[in-house]
This record gives C-alpha cells, structure tokens and sequence, in this order.
C-alpha cells in the first residue's frame, strides 16, 4: 500500500529549480534511501516533505490525504537531523520525551514512553544523563528515539550517520535498519554514501539535477544502472569510449571485476567481443588495500584502476580483461541508456 505519494513536486529558489517534476511513491513500511551527490536536491525533498521548505508545484500526499499545505506541526512527519539537534541542558529522557511534551501528552505517558525508547535504542540507565556525557553513536540513538517517541506517520533522516566514525556508523546502521523492520515504520533517509544507502534500504532512489534518475533495489541499481550518471555514482569507477560503426558507446566497469595478466613486453590491444573487453597497457601505479593492489593502468589513452593479489611494478606491461557480464554499455549519442554491443575491434 502506498504510504506516502509525491506528484511532480517542484521547489525552487527564485529562478533556481532544487526539484523539478519529481515524482515518487513510497510503500507502507519501507525505507528508501535518497542518493545522489551535493546540491541534486535530496534534503531539500526532505524538507519539503516535512513542511520546512515551501514547494513551487506539485502535490505530497499522506495516506491519501493532501498535505502540500498543511503546516509542519500537522503532518506527523519526523526528521532525524545530521547534526542530532539535541538539547545540551536535558537529559536523555528529557530529550526524548520534548516532542511529546510539546504535544501536552500526560507526565505517565510520557514517563512510559521514554522507558520504552530507552530500551528500543539500546540506553537503558542513561535516563538521567546528560546528553554531552555521550558518545556520538549514542547520541544518534537518543536523536531516533526522540523522533520515533512521537510515532510518526512518516520517519525522515538527513545523513544521520555522516558525523559518526567508520566502526561506529557501520554499528549505529545495522542498529536503524533493525528497528525498521522491526517497528514497521516507513522512512526516507538521505545519504552520500552508496555502501549505506544499500546495507539499509528497500529501495534506493538515485537523483540527478532535482529529479530521480532511476529508483530500484538496491541490487537492480547496482547491478543494473540504467544512465552513466547512475553507473559512475554507484561506484562503477571505470569508464572508455569506444567508436562503433553506428556511433559512440561508453564502457563502464568495477575495478574489481577486471582481471590483468602482465606481459613480457608492450603489444597494442584494443579488441571488444562476446568475450569481453581486452586492453593493454602499463601500470602507473600501485597501492596496497589491505586484501589487494590497487592498480593505476595507462592503457589505451585511459587511466583505468584494477584491483590485483599481487603488487606489480610499474612500467609493466599487462593485459586487461573486463569479461562480458561486468560491462555496462551506453549510446552516448542518444538519451542516455544501457545498450547491447555487437563485437566491434
């Protein structure tokens, strides 16, 4: 069932469109995740959604309800702030408990729910501290459980997890997504990172200039990208042209899925087949990853990285194989699409 429904949603400040004709629906209970890189509008979409922004055009639907209109106060939609936005002088209870002391809610009821939170996010005894004697992780808690204290038609997140350090944000997601799944809530979060927005949503919605580019799960988009934009953000790190008879194509693969071989001396490879891709080249550049070699190839007027066991010398001519089933192939002389190749060499 849908949950929440936004129709060519537009924002713009002044003749300056954030959001264009951005369409999405969102499903009971799921978590989509809004990528996409700075100033492509996915906190402004969340802003809009909650009331902080006023849109241009369009319509946001709840439950089937308009609410383009409705005030802040009035759309039961909740955002969890990448700066936490906690109170330094309150508790912990305290702060979990604002929301719904704002919404006059009796002092038992109240009490009953910040003990119910506390144990959802994992605080039990910290009631009474104050919220600077915690670590970042903890404080992100004590932020969701604030906003999820109020039980709200709709949980929005802007990069909640951005000003954490790697151990504890991979923790603290795992943590989210758990209490997604296991409180049934329907949420949006914005986030830059790819690895995030795969280990915690339902789907993912890629956006590009102020509209979605492609939305899918997270499998169908990282396998499947359908534009060169949506490839290269969701960390397909390699591309080429390639001139075929019927015009220009774009190879995009992962370092990771290319294999190399060195050779004992340089010969010019440049073929494409049913097989695959095959280039040669020379290493630039090698650098340890811990469980591999990153290498930097000079190969065929392109900078390529391939991921290898062994570290190589540089200077070392290689050979470079991309098998079939790693390219992603787009017409760069129509609207952007992935297309199928015939073998040209």
């Amino acid at each position: 069932m849908t949950r929440l429904q936004i129709e060519n949603l537009q924002v713009a400040y002044g003749d300056t469109y954030v959001l264009n004709d951005l369409n999405l629906s969102v499903h009971d209970g799921e978590m989509i995740a809004l990528l996409g890189p700075s100033g492509c509008g996915k906190t402004t979409l969340l802003n809009a959604l909650c009331g902080f922004t006023p849109v241009t055009g369009g319509e946001i639907w709840l439950d089937k309800a308009p609410i383009t209109s409705e005030p802040a106060e009035k759309r039961k939609i909740t955002m969890v702030f990448q700066s936490y936005a906690l109170w330094p002088h309150m508790t912990v209870g305290q702060n979990i408990g604002f929301g719904l002391k704002v919404q006059k809610r009796p002092e038992k009821e109240i009490s009953a729910r910040i003990d119910e939170m506390l144990v959802l996010v994992g605080l039990q005894g910290r009631k009474e501290d104050k919220v600077t004697a915690l670590s970042g992780g903890q404080r992100q808690r004590v932020a969701l459980a604030r906003a999820l204290a109020i039980r709200p038609d709709i949980l929005v997140l802007d990069e909640p997890l951005s000003n954490l350090d790697a151990k504890v944000r991979m923790q603290v997601r795992h943590e989210i997504k758990q209490l997604q799944k296991k409180l049934g809530f329907t949420s949006l979060i914005v986030t830059h990172d790819q690895e995030e927005a795969m280990v915690m949503a339902d789907r993912i919605a890629v956006l590009n200039k102020g509209k979605i580019e492609q939305i899918g799960k997270p499998e169908e988009i990282y396998q499947n990208p359908k534009t060169p934009f949506v490839a290269d953000f969701m960390g397909v790190d390699n591309h080429l042209s390639w001139p075929v008879p019927e015009g220009n194509r774009s190879f995009y693969f992962r370092s990771e899925e290319a294999s190399l071989e060195p050779l004992a001396k340089y010969t010019p490879i440049r073929s494409y087949s049913a097989h695959g891709l095959i280039l040669s080249g020379k290493v630039a550049q090698s650098v340890f990853f811990g469980s591999y070699y990153r290498l930097q190839i000079d190969c065929a007027g392109y900078s390529l990285a391939v991921n290898h066991c062994d570290p190589i010398l540089e200077n070392t001519p290689v050979r470079v194989h991309v098998p079939q089933s790693a390219l992603h192939i787009f017409d760069l002389n129509h609207n952007p699409r992935q297309t199928s190749l015939q073998a040209h060499c």
